[in-house]
């Protein structure tokens, strides 16, 4: 009888461990990033000469690519993902900032619908972006919403360091 009980603890501690083992395997497998695609991508996008006319506070989907670590990434299949245009350069440079889907709260980050859907800006994820990246014009932004994205931008900017 006590040789049943050890067999079914190790039975229990088994497909514990298993289930792990399954869960943590599935997220590496779809974590790995397809580096190479995006590289076909980005030179097609390169070659690219169509000129692409676009304003401050539009709402363009972009390809942002496959990028590293923590940075924000286009889509999986289509490397594309939405963009405030922030600041325009010249017409082939702008400041942008890409939106999320994803719930994300604090200071980093401003809920705003766009089309009848929640969108989150990742102010902290602002970067420099060439106009031969966007693909497709999306929306624009009210004045209020943008202007309040800049105060926080700048905010941040301004803060004291405590490194």
């Amino acid at each position: 009888m006590d040789f049943n009980i050890e067999l079914m603890g190790l039975l229990i501690i088994y497909n514990f461990l298993f289930d792990i083992f399954i869960k943590l395997y599935f997220k590496y497998v779809f974590m790995i990033k397809d580096f190479n695609k995006w590289h076909c991508k980005k030179s097609e996008i390169n070659n690219n000469d169509n000129k692409i006319f676009f304003h401050e506070r539009e709402i363009w989907f972009c390809y942002l690519g496959v990028n590293i670590g923590f940075e924000q990434d286009g889509d999986k299949e289509s490397f594309l993902r939405p963009v405030l245009i922030l600041r325009k350069f010249n017409n082939n440079l702008f400041l942008c900032i890409p939106f999320t889907t994803k719930c994300k709260n604090g200071k980093f980050y401003y809920k705003i619908i766009l089309k009848n859907k929640i969108n989150y800006a990742i102010i902290t994820q602002v970067r420099l972006i060439d106009s031969r990246r966007l693909k497709y014009f999306y929306s624009s932004m009210k004045k209020q919403d943008f202007f309040e994205i800049k105060k926080i931008l700048t905010e941040i900017i301004n803060e004291d360091s405590y490194l």
